[in-house]
């Protein structure tokens, strides 16, 4: 999901792969230096509130909505953050990680690095956290020998 202003995600309903309500995007985390929205916050009844990549959602042109491509059952049991916290490294990997979303290149980078600074971006609002500058892969469809060298691959 691509937009101009993320900033005017906060505050729309989000749905599941059902088209279910799940609740509204409360925080949106963007990448420091390319301003791309990388993860919704996304805040139901609790404090604690689920976190999903913004990178697999796609949002809805007539309603304004952000429908995810994942079931209700999956985002209840996924990865939560509480309200007011930046997100490291490691748990922006995390969380691609258990949505399969794509993987996080870590190489050379603390798993516990944060922005925690008042830069630009943060300084926007206070629905927007800013992420380290990290690079996310997509993942293919079927792994090929020259992603996995030393692995035999089946054609």
């Amino acid at each position: 999901m691509h937009v101009d202003d993320g900033q005017q995600l906060v505050g729309k309903d989000v749905r599941d792969s059902s088209g279910d309500r799940l609740g509204v995007v409360s925080v949106i985390h963007v990448d420091v230096d390319s301003d791309e929205v990388l993860l919704l916050q996304v805040i139901a009844d609790t404090d604690l509130e689920a976190v999903v990549p913004a990178t697999t959602a796609r949002l809805d042109s007539e309603t304004g909505d952000v429908t995810l491509p994942y079931s209700a059952e999956q985002v209840q049991h996924g990865p939560v953050l509480q309200s007011g916290t930046n997100m490291s490294v490691g748990e922006v990997a995390a969380v691609f990680d258990y949505y399969r979303a794509g993987a996080v290149d870590l190489r050379g980078m603390s798993l516990t690095e944060r922005v925690t600074g008042l830069g630009d971006v943060s300084a926007i609002s206070r629905h927007v956290r800013p992420l380290p500058p990290i690079v996310v892969t997509r993942p293919s469809i079927a792994p090929t020998g020259d992603d996995f060298p030393d692995v035999e691959v089946d054609s």
